[in-house]
């Protein structure tokens, strides 16, 4: 316990030289997380995306902030300002919009879930031919079954971007 509290105060005054430290920003990280010492973890994940230049290392850091507050901390208010931060940061982040979602869903905040929704629709959407045939059928152009009728896009040869931080976006 000793000589991680040595560390913890180490990591953080090479933090207070040099703010941008990645390797002190990791320990801290590692080091809080293994004493479950979550305010300071948030702090220091709020550190990490005040610093950062990348959009999405900073959406990730409020991510992660955001659901320490609501999980560890238990403060939904303060998990859904960290959350809004990651989407403002990262507006087609599925990560962030499934939190989101859930935190209106649970904090009953109807309007904001809808419009949630619809941006989580909106970013789907291309992927499948739902909305092209419902608008096909809606302008009544159906003329009957046809083996290559609304496939959507093809995609080979083409590159595809994973979204996502998640097992299939690492890989």
């Amino acid at each position: 316990k000793k000589n991680v509290e040595g560390a913890i105060e180490l990591y953080e005054n090479a933090l207070a030289l040099d703010p941008t430290n990645g390797q002190a920003l990791d320990a801290l990280k590692r080091l809080h997380h293994s004493q479950k010492r979550w305010r300071d973890l948030i702090r220091v994940l709020g550190h990490e995306g005040e610093q950062s230049d990348d959009p999405m290392v900073r959406a990730m850091a409020y991510y992660r902030v955001g659901r320490l507050q609501g999980e560890r901390i238990g403060n939904r208010d303060e998990a859904l300002k960290a959350m809004q931060l990651a989407r403002i940061e990262a507006p087609t982040e599925l990560l962030v919009l499934d939190e989101l979602t859930r935190l209106f869903e649970s904090t009953e905040r109807f309007s904001e879930l809808a419009e949630v929704l619809s941006a989580r629709a909106k970013l789907l959407a291309p992927a499948t031919p739902g909305g092209e045939s419902d608008a096909y059928a809606r302008a009544k152009k159906y003329q009957g079954w046809s083996p290559t009728l609304l496939l959507g896009t093809d995609l080979y040869g083409k590159t595809l971007g994973i979204i996502g931080l998640g097992r299939i976006g690492m890989a």
